[in-house]
């Protein structure tokens, strides 16, 4: 199920699952300045991608089949949480007799290739550590993984099992540990490694008025590749402008030595709206409709 505000916002006082694997570099999406950024600041609401929508549409099939697999009658959409280590749980399940609950973790990919033999805990790295992770935190005994992916142009589904072990789990919350308090207690941003998610980094909730001190370097670095890309434009431009005037008046193309042909034909665009007319001759529903936007744009404003 999608998640909520709240969520989000306990997310923000823990090391989730994906945090740690981010954390250890494993997480193939995020990295440790991704996961400093969500924890330090405040964010706009973001918007998931294709991939987070699938996976949610088809969390409960995969947890319907990992139950049957399994026999255990799974209880859903569970958190957890141990110290600053937090983690939300697809599925819990507690077998009678079993001193420790069991957990489930769905996932859907299209790398079947990174995943090995049905029934083993032959899985990406990233994975078995998200599931320590939820070990630690809600004191499992072992966590299955339902996964749907393709397999010769066909979609498979999977079953995988990933055992406790205790010593991993240490290192995992020495490290955890380690950095919340290096980096997030006293919000001081990792040194090492490439920026945060430009995604991410528009998503900051800035203060009005706040100015910071910034290094030269980084804004002159920006300035003279913005400079670059629009020196680049014109050259490109210069250079189209060349080929029409070879062309004439030439509907079909240019023909080039090898036969090859240059052509610069009309194409079919989508239609355009004249949003002034349209509000002037029907504002009821162009207010209803429409919605408001704002955007930021990098500049230099000299002193």
């Amino acid at each position: 199920m999608p998640i909520t505000a709240k969520q989000v916002e306990r997310r923000k006082q823990y090391l989730g699952s994906s945090d740690m694997a981010a954390i250890c570099g494993l997480n193939p999406w995020d990295t440790a300045k991704d996961v400093w950024i969500k924890k330090v600041f405040p964010l706009t609401p973001g918007k998931g991608t294709e991939a987070t929508e699938r996976g949610i549409y088809l969390e409960s099939g995969l947890l319907d089949f990992a139950s049957q697999k399994t026999g255990y009658k799974i209880i859903r959409n569970q958190f957890r949480a141990k110290g600053i280590f937090g983690a939300n749980l697809d599925g819990l399940a507690r077998l009678n007799g079993s001193s420790m609950p069991i957990g489930f973790e769905a996932k859907t990919t299209n790398l079947s290739a990174e995943w090995g033999e049905e029934d083993t805990d032959q899985v990406p790295d990233y994975v078995a550590l998200q599931c320590h992770h939820q070990m630690y935190c809600a004191d499992l005994e072992r966590v299955f993984i339902p996964v749907l992916t393709t397999s010769f142009g066909r979609l498979d589904m999977r079953l995988y099992k990933i055992e406790r072990d205790d010593a991993l789990i240490a290192k995992l919350v020495k490290i955890g540990t380690d950095w919340w308090e290096a980096y997030v207690v006293p919000k001081i941003q990792p040194a090492d490694g490439p920026p945060a998610r430009i995604e991410l980094l528009k998503r900051i909730e800035r203060e009005p008025g706040k100015i910071v001190d910034i290094p030269d370097d980084l804004v002159a670095h920006w300035d003279d590749i913005r400079r670059r890309r629009l020196d680049t434009k014109k050259l490109e431009e210069e250079a189209l402008a060349y080929i029409l005037q070879a062309l004439g008046d030439a509907e079909t193309g240019g023909r080039l030595s090898d036969g090859s042909i240059f052509t610069y034909l009309e194409q079919k665009g989508a239609d355009k709206l004249d949003l002034k007319l349209f509000r002037s001759k029907y504002p009821e529903i162009y207010a209803e409709i429409s919605t408001p936007t704002t955007h930021r744009t990098p500049r230099i404003k000299k002193p």
